[in-house]
C-alpha cells in the first residue's frame, strides 16, 4: 500500500472507533436527539473527510501529494484533540475551545491574527449557539461560571 494512503486510512479508522464508542449512548428519536446524535454526527463527518483525503490522494499529482498532510501532522492534531478533551472536562467549554480552536487553525497554516480570531470567536460562539439553542445540549461550564 502506498504511504500517501496511510493518513486518510488513519482518520477512516479514529472514525470508525469513535462511532463505536458512541455505539452504547441512547441514540433518542427524530422529536429528541440523544447523547449519542452529536458523537456520531461528528464520526461522519470526519469519515467524510478521511474519504475527501483518500479520494484526493488517489487522483493527485506526485507534485501536489508532497504538500497533503503528513504523519507529523496528524499526530499534532491528534495530540491537541487530546489536550481539548482534557481541557474541556476541566476549563469547560470557553476557556478550552478558544485557545483549541485557534491553535488548530495555526497548525492547519492560517497565519493572519485577524483571521484567526475572527474565526475562532465566530466558530466557537457559532457552535454554542447550535449546540445549546438548537439540540440543547449542555456544555461543560468550567470552575468559574
Amino acid at each position: 500500500m502506498p504511504a500517501r494512503f496511510g493518513v486518510p486510512l488513519a482518520v477512516l479508522a479514529v472514525a470508525a472507533a469513535w462511532a463505536w464508542l458512541a455505539r452504547g449512548l441512547p441514540p433518542g428519536g427524530p422529536e429528541a436527539p440523544g447523547p449519542a446524535f452529536v458523537p456520531l454526527l461528528l464520526a461522519g463527518l470526519l469519515a467524510l473527510l478521511g474519504l475527501s483525503l483518500l479520494v484526493n490522494n488517489a487522483v493527485a499529482g506526485e507534485s501536489e501529494r508532497a504538500h497533503g498532510p503528513d504523519w507529523a501532522q496528524a499526530l499534532r492534531v491528534l495530540g491537541l484533540l487530546a489536550l481539548y478533551a482534557t481541557a474541556l472536562a476541566y476549563l469547560g467549554y470557553f476557556p478550552a475551545t478558544l485557545p483549541f480552536v485557534a491553535l488548530a487553525m495555526w497548525l492547519a497554516g492560517a497565519r493572519s491574527p485577524a483571521f484567526v480570531l475572527g474565526t475562532t470567536v465566530g466558530f466557537t460562539l457559532a457552535l454554542w449557539l447550535v449546540l445549546t439553542a438548537l439540540f440543547a445540549v449542555p456544555l461543560p461550564r468550567g470552575p468559574w461560571l
